[in-house]
């Protein structure tokens, strides 16, 4: 029984993955050549280099993807490490569009949406409607995906145990941990934030879902850690620059973790709304903070990861 459950979770979270890999893929059949060139080119200036990752990431809904478009422009070595750092703190503060797009409950448009794309991706044929389809077919599998997530930790979640630990506070590591952890396996921050957001059924606390949201944020810096392997100490030092940047919002956050709790009650009454905002204003706290000092943070990177 175990064993038929854990595979109907991996089925689900395989679903989602494959709608969000058709998402990235459309979008990027439709327009990552055009973005690539993009990044490469509008990033003279530390407010370019923010709005360029932010809105190529709330483009792609992915900033696992954009950060790696990142560290292969510094691997060949078309940008340098503040202008990189820039447009991955604009990829951190996009990537909540993703989070507020999931906070809707919208599953009801899934088929909808899975039966139109798919007509567009098979039918047409221009190549750039079909890519379009893809992705629209995309973000109909992923919503889909993601409600059987829900569905088939059902049996795990409505256990006392797991609901009286959902209620309760926990300490905000522990939250931080859970979400960094699953993160890191799944590589898809949107995932785990989104599995959180539709948890609310089952009373999720705040405190506990924004802690899971923490830790996520981190988690995903993996990514580009893995995709810097083995590249040049320009690549490198870009990944370590996404890893900072999160690890230094987190830890300004942890002291300031009730009042910022106290501040996102006071932004919704739904605790899906709640959550998202959560990540949003967390997000653009760090970039406010840290856009500023993202030529300190370069060079400090240079010196202690030399040629």
């Amino acid at each position: 029984m175990f064993i038929w459950l854990l595979f109907k979770v991996f089925g689900s979270i395989a679903l989602f993955l494959f709608g969000m890999y058709h998402l990235n893929c459309g979008l990027e059949k439709a327009a990552a050549r055009r973005l690539y060139l993009l990044i490469a080119q509008l990033t003279d200036s530390p407010l370019k280099g923010f709005l360029t990752g932010a809105f190529a990431t709330a483009f792609l809904q992915s900033s696992s993807l954009v950060t790696v478009i990142v560290v292969g422009l510094a691997n060949a070595r078309s940008i340098n490490l503040r202008q990189g750092i820039n447009v991955i703190i604009g990829a951190n503060v996009g990537t909540t569009i993703t989070t507020q797009l999931l906070s809707f409950n919208s599953v009801e448009a899934a088929l909808p949406l899975i039966g139109f794309g798919f007509l567009l991706f098979i039918i047409t044929p221009g190549e750039k409607i079909s890519a379009w389809g893809e992705a629209i077919l995309g973000f109909g599998l992923l919503l889909l995906g993601l409600d059987a997530i829900v569905k088939t930790l059902t049996p795990l979640v409505i256990s006392t145990i797991t609901v009286n630990n959902l209620k309760s506070p926990i300490h905000p590591w522990k939250g931080i941990f859970i979400g960094l952890f699953l993160t890191a396996v799944i590589q898809r921050s949107s995932t785990v934030i989104g599995t959180v957001i539709s948890l609310d059924r089952y009373k999720i606390s705040l405190a506990v879902a924004v802690a899971i949201m923490l830790g996520a944020d981190l988690g995903t810096c993996v990514t580009a850690l893995i995709s810097a392997w083995g590249g040049n100490k320009p690549a490198l030092r870009m990944a370590v620059a996404h890893f900072l940047f999160n690890l230094l919002s987190l830890f300004l956050i942890i002291p300031l973790f009730s009042y910022f709790l106290a501040i996102v009650n006071l932004t919704s009454t739904d605790l899906p709304h709640k959550i998202a905002n959560a990540h949003s204003l967390y997000n653009l706290l760090g970039a406010v903070i840290f856009l500023p000092l993202s030529g300190i943070i370069a060079t400090f990177l240079e010196t202690i990861i030399k040629d």
